[in-house]
């Protein structure tokens, strides 16, 4: 089941960082080097993460998607409507022990459902091209490579490291067999 949450205090913050937990094991090693306890660096990495979550990220226009099965959280992402019909998503992330089940492409995709609701849109999404889990996982949900050179839309960054991916949604392309 998808759940999309639209403010901070919405949020099971362990459920989310169980998530996340290896993407915050890599930034406690990149920020926290000289933290001897590693235990400790990743629950410093981890309150960095939910300072953001609580300080920056909720505003309007804002929401996290999150894949949920028998209350356990499987997946994630950030959604940012840019635009009227336009939206970006970030931190794509799917917990650790449940991976190569297809859960990022089932968050994907109830995304995509869920958008398709509220009209036409189109989502746009900056992954690495070095990414190729990610980069098949975007494309079995639809997505297709709109730029060589992908672009931040939070960041406002062009990046040459990145592809532009984006899935585009038109009442025509519904009813396409």
């Amino acid at each position: 089941m998808l759940f999309e949450f639209t403010e901070y205090s919405q949020l099971k913050k362990n459920k989310l960082m169980e998530i996340y937990r290896q993407g915050n094991l890599e930034t406690a090693d990149r920020l926290y080097p000289h933290v001897a306890d590693r235990r400790f660096a990743l629950r410093l990495a981890e309150r960095d993460f939910i300072d953001f979550l609580a300080r920056d990220f909720f505003r309007p226009g804002c929401s996290y998607m999150v894949l949920v099965v028998d209350d356990v959280w499987l997946s994630a992402l950030r959604l940012t409507l840019v635009e009227e019909g336009l939206y970006y998503i970030e931190a794509l992330e799917t917990r650790p022990d449940r991976r190569r089940e297809g859960n990022a492409v089932r968050l994907l995709r109830a995304v995509i459902t869920v958008l398709s609701h509220r009209g036409p849109f189109i989502l746009r999404d900056c992954v690495s091209k070095e990414n190729l889990p990610s980069l098949r996982t975007h494309r079995k949900a639809g997505f297709t490579v709109y730029s060589d050179v992908g672009y931040d839309y939070l960041s406002r960054e062009h990046k040459p490291h990145c592809y532009g991916l984006e899935y585009r949604f038109t009442p025509e392309r519904e009813a396409e067999p």
